[in-house]
C-alpha cells in the first residue's frame, strides 16, 4: 500500500516537472526571437508582415475583440466563482448535516452501551447478591443460645435473646414514667457479650451484606454510613430505589426477634455502623410489641422504622 502510495506520488512529481520544463522552454524560444527581431533585426523566416496597413487594420479589430470580451469573460469567470462558492457552501452543509448524524449515532452507540453494561452489572451484582442471601438465611438457621447445657438453634435462638435481653427487662425504679438511654445501652451491651459467639459472625456477615447493597452502582468506594437519612429524603435515584428494594428483600427475611436482636446489637459500639445502614433503609419496621420499646427507638432515626 506504501509502495503503490509512493510511485503514484513520484509520477505526478515528474509529470509537473515535465510541465514546466515545457512552459520554460517555450517561453525562453519566444523571447529569444522576439528579441533577435526587434533588438538585432534579424528577420523571422515563418512569420513575415507582407502587407503594413491590413496588419495595423486587424490590429485594431485585436484591441476592439479584447475590448469587448474582456467584461465578457471577466463576468463569466465572478459567475464560475460565484457557482464555486456555491458548491463549496452546499458541500460544507453536506459535511456538517453528516458530522451531526454521525454524533447522533454515536450518542446512540454510547447510550446501548452503558445500557448494556449496566444490565451486565445488575446481573452480576444479583448473582452475590443472592448467594449473600443464601449465606445470611444459613447464619440466621445456626444462631445458638445457650441455656444451662442445652443449645437453642435458629429462630428459637433470637427468640429466646429476644425474650432475656428486650427493653421491657431493664430494671426501673419504682414508679418512674419513663427509661434512661443509658440503662438501654447496658442492656445493649449485655446482650451483646452474652451472644458475641454465637451470633458475633451472624451481625458480621449481615453487615457486610447491606454494605454490598449500598455500595451498588458506586465501585471502588465503600458508602458513606453516618449520612443523615433526613438529609437525603426526597432525593431519590434511580440506584437508590434498588438499593432500597434490595434491602427490603434482607429486611424480609427477619423474624420479629431477630429484629429486636438487630436493634440491641445497633446500640452497642461495635454496631454503629449497622445501625446507620438500618436507619438509611428502614430495617427495623417489624419488631414485637414491648411496653418500653419507644425508649429504645428514640435512640435511633425514625428511617430506622420505615
Amino acid at each position: 500500500m506504501d509502495d503503490e502510495k509512493a510511485v503514484e506520488e513520484s509520477g505526478s512529481s515528474l509529470n509537473g516537472t515535465w510541465l514546466v520544463l515545457l512552459a520554460l522552454i517555450s517561453i525562453a524560444c519566444i523571447s529569444l526571437l522576439l528579441i533577435s527581431h526587434f533588438q538585432f533585426g534579424v528577420d523571422i523566416p515563418f512569420l513575415k508582415v507582407v502587407n503594413p496597413a491590413s496588419a495595423t487594420y486587424w490590429g485594431q479589430i485585436g484591441d476592439f475583440v479584447g475590448g469587448v470580451l474582456n467584461p465578457i469573460l471577466s463576468f463569466i469567470a465572478l459567475l464560475a466563482v460565484v457557482l464555486s462558492l456555491r458548491s463549496q457552501a452546499s458541500e460544507l452543509k453536506a459535511a456538517r448535516a453528516e458530522a451531526k448524524a454521525s454524533q447522533i449515532t454515536q450518542a446512540q452507540q454510547t447510550k446501548i452501551f452503558k445500557e448494556q453494561s449496566k444490565l451486565i452489572e445488575r446481573q452480576s451484582f444479583e448473582t452475590v447478591f443472592f448467594g449473600l442471601l443464601d449465606l445470611h438465611t444459613k447464619n440466621s438457621e445456626t444462631a445458638k443460645f445457650f441455656h444451662m447445657a442445652t443449645a437453642v438453634i435458629g429462630a428459637d435462638a433470637f427468640e429466646s435473646y429476644s425474650k432475656k435481653y428486650n427493653v421491657d427487662t431493664v430494671a426501673v425504679t419504682i414508679g418512674s414514667a419513663d427509661i434512661p438511654a443509658k440503662y438501654i445501652m447496658d442492656r445493649a451491651q449485655s446482650f451483646h457479650e452474652k451472644s458475641r459467639e454465637a451470633l458475633g459472625r451472624y451481625f458480621r456477615t449481615l453487615f457486610e451484606f447491606l454494605l454490598y447493597i449500598d455500595n451498588y452502582g458506586v465501585p471502588q468506594r465503600r458508602s458513606p454510613l453516618y449520612v443523615n437519612p433526613v438529609l437525603i429524603k426526597g432525593f431519590e435515584t434511580p440506584d437508590s430505589i434498588t438499593k432500597k428494594t434490595y434491602a427490603g428483600i434482607v429486611a424480609a427475611t427477619f423474624s420479629v426477634y431477630e429484629s429486636e436482636c438487630i436493634m440491641l446489637y445497633c446500640l452497642t459500639p461495635e454496631g454503629k455502623d449497622l445501625k446507620s445502614l438500618c436507619e438509611k433503609y428502614g430495617l427495623l419496621k417489624h419488631l414485637p410489641d414491648r411496653q418500653n420499646q419507644k425508649f429504645a427507638k428514640a435512640l435511633f432515626e425514625s428511617s430506622a422504622f420505615g
